[in-house]
């Protein structure tokens, strides 16, 4: 039976997620949005969590100048040099990262949004749109682990908070795709947990994968073949599952 272990207990992968970017139109909007998991079996959580935890403070020590440190990471605080960390050293932040997503037993999902390719929506699907790129590769991905997926969001995203419920429940009742109905409707758990990014040491990485996976992606539209931030030669996880980065509308 699906999401069942061998002693009949149901197992659990915990999905991290943050946003980059806003899913307006006006004058101020961003040309690009990104909706970004970091996914962990329940199993591997403690050991993540601890990890995390000393990253992230060992990461603060090395990278923001203020006596008073932040007790969180925020990309963009940190790209901008702002709140006393050193942009210069982003790089260094990015390396760091890196080698260490690469020692866990973690997965990566992005749902990356090209706005200036899509004629302005009226009902403005933004949102939407990534949410279900999203979710179908989460619930994919969890009905072939054979596990249910939590949702954990940063309760600052605000037009998260309000929309999230709304989005899988139309969700799991659209299209006519009988295979992905069944995934959304036995791994999916529909209410999500919101949480406040300074307790949680994941969504300040999901954070930052977010960011740098943005960064990497307005590079490559620049005409920058080589950009600095370069997720899918770092990062195996966003290759060769066949869920991992969506670009939306158009792949590159």
């Amino acid at each position: 039976m699906c999401c069942e272990n061998s002693k009949g207990a149901k197992s659990m992968l915990f999905a991290y997620i943050d946003e980059s970017g806003d899913t307006g139109y006006s004058e101020n909007s961003s040309d690009y949005y990104i909706l970004s998991a970091l996914v962990v079996s329940q199993t591997q959580w403690r050991n993540f969590h601890s990890s995390s935890i000393t990253f992230i403070n060992s990461c603060i020590n090395k990278y923001n100048k203020r006596p008073n440190k932040p007790s969180e990471i925020h990309f963009k605080e940190f790209k901008n040099g702002q709140k006393g960390w050193y942009k210069s050293y982003i790089k260094n932040y990015y390396n760091d990262l890196a080698n260490f997503l690469v020692e866990q037993n973690v997965q990566l999902f992005s749902v990356l949004i090209d706005k200036g390719k899509i004629k302005y929506p009226g009902s403005n699907p933004i949102l939407l749109t990534s949410i279900k790129y999203l979710m179908e590769r989460l619930a994919g991905f969890s009905y072939y682990k054979s596990e249910e997926i939590l949702i954990i969001v940063d309760n600052s995203s605000t037009e998260l908070h309000s929309k999230w419920r709304t989005s899988i429940r139309e969700l799991k009742k659209s299209g006519t795709d009988k295979n992905r109905a069944i995934k959304f409707a036995s791994t999916l758990i529909e209410e999500a947990l919101f949480v406040d990014s300074k307790s949680s040491p994941e969504i300040q990485i999901v954070d930052s994968i977010a960011g740098f996976t943005l960064e990497w992606y307005k590079r490559l539209r620049l005409g920058d073949k080589n950009p600095f931030y370069d997720f899918e030669v770092k990062f195996p996880f966003y290759k060769g599952k066949g869920w991992g980065l969506k670009i939306w509308p158009n792949s590159i």
